[in-house]
């Protein structure tokens, strides 16, 4: 492994401090984004398939004509002035000028921690937990510092010129010369989420001064979570997660690839591993299992699209605030619990995208961590396996909530709590659950860890 280990070592770019920055949208975009909605049309009569007129094929043109309306309504400069009552910073890590908030706690004993989000998410995801998290109102509850940095190519952070497409295909090369075949050893050479692993990290030690922090993250924030906790565990001690990609626990569940030497039907097949699989699992557990069933047989097109040709899907999409509007719409709509909507989160999205001139540059994530991340995010040996104490939440429309057990092959798993309520996006959803989760995981860990 030590091919693997001094390739964590190269990228040796400074870090520099941070600058205060205050956030402004152009008012020429702000007004061509206007313009733009009240230009575009849309279909008199929606699409639906004649034999199924009821089935889900996207989203509703209802919605999408009402969001549209909406947002060529919305109040960019309330908006400017929402974004601009966080603390914003800039600093210059490696070859990314990267953006955070950072708000700090006045009490002393307050925890450092780092909060990532995902797609197609932002920093302004957090902005519901940032006083409970800060500023607790019960004294007895931990106080924190908090962290929340916008992923390269995402709002105000630029992109930078790594993306580990050469150092993947160096390892392919290993790999077919024989060398470590272990898919953990993908994950060591210079991948793009050991990338900003290593980025995020530099943020809270060395810009920031942090030298032990806790960390949190779903979607792409949990990805880039697994290898912060895998290399950087000397600095982030604890970790969070409210999605997490793994393969079932072993046990009964392990004798489902047999049943294809069975002389079954197919469909036959498929329904005695679901059940072999779902065996004794908790029925909350169960419908989490099989939401993620729905999402990857009817909803999850649009990793392929954008792990293959982002470009395209970039261009079209950023071209246009209708676009934006329904293709993230769309997204927010399916992986949200109904009951927690809020039109004005997805307006507030889609304007930060448009007028940040980002979406073309966050949907490149896919394309330079797919399909690998399946193969890393699903290694089971010991040197693919975190150390640090780990919790995890589980909201009823998560994509990837996966049981207890099956989270803790790969975990030292201290904490695990079902929610009634809530989705893909808890911090906005159901923010208290999510910030008492948090409270309860840390706090007592927090001075041993």
């Amino acid at each position: 492994m030590s091919i693997a280990k001094e390739s964590l070592q190269t990228d040796s770019l400074p870090s520099g401090p941070a600058s205060k920055f205050t956030p402004r949208f152009d008012p020429e975009r702000v007004s061509q984004m206007k313009e733009m909605l009240k230009l575009s049309s849309l279909p008199e009569a929606s699409v639906q398939p004649l034999d199924d007129p009821e089935s889900d094929i996207g989203i509703k043109l209802e919605f999408v004509a009402e969001a549209k309306a909406a947002l060529e309504a919305y109040d960019v400069e309330e908006f400017e002035r929402k974004l601009n009552k966080m603390n914003h910073f800039l600093a210059p890590i490696e070859d990314v000028n990267l953006h955070f908030i950072h708000e700090r706690s006045e009490r002393p004993d307050a925890i450092p921690l780092l909060i990532i989000h995902g797609w197609p998410g932002a920093f302004y995801d957090f902005r519901k937990i940032i006083d409970p998290l800060v500023h607790p109102t019960d004294p007895s509850q931990p106080a924190f510092h908090l962290v929340a940095p916008s992923l390269p190519g995402y709002a105000w952070s630029t992109s930078g010129n790594r993306f580990g497409s050469s150092e993947f295909s160096r390892c392919s090369s290993l790999l077919s010369e024989g060398q470590p075949s272990s898919l953990t050893f993908l994950l060591t050479l210079k991948t793009y989420i050991v990338d900003m692993a290593r980025i995020f990290n530099k943020l809270m030690v060395e810009v920031l001064g942090y030298n032990k922090y806790v960390g949190q993250g779903g979607d792409w924030g949990g990805h880039i979570m697994r290898p912060l906790a895998l290399y950087h565990s000397d600095h982030m001690r604890l970790v969070h997660f409210n999605m997490f990609f793994c393969q079932p626990a072993e046990g009964i569940a392990s004798y489902t690839p047999w049943l294809n030497h069975l002389p079954l039907p197919q469909s036959t097949v498929d329904w005695l591993s679901t059940q072999i699989k779902e065996w004794g699992v908790p029925e909350a557990q169960l419908r989490l299992l099989r939401q993620f069933q729905g999402f990857l047989t009817g909803g999850s097109g649009y990793v392929e699209l954008q792990s293959t040709r982002p470009a395209t899907v970039g261009y079209a999409i950023a071209s246009s605030p209708l676009s934006l509007l329904t293709y993230i719409g769309e997204k927010k709509l399916a992986w949200q619990d109904p009951a927690t909507f809020e039109l004005d989160d997805l307006l507030a999205t889609v304007s930060l995208y448009y007028l940040t001139s980002t979406f073309q540059t966050s949907v490149m994530i896919y394309q330079q961590s797919l399909p690998r991340l399946r193969q890393i995010l699903t290694d089971t040996s010991e040197a693919g396996k975190i150390k640090i104490p780990t919790a995890f939440s589980a909201f009823p429309y998560e994509l990837e909530a996966p049981p207890r057990d099956w989270i803790a092959q790969y975990v030292p798993l201290v904490q695990y709590r079902v929610h009634d309520k809530g989705g893909h996006f808890p911090a906005v959803e159901n923010p208290t659950g999510l910030v008492e989760d948090l409270q309860s995981f840390y706090g007592p860990r927090w001075k041993t860890a």
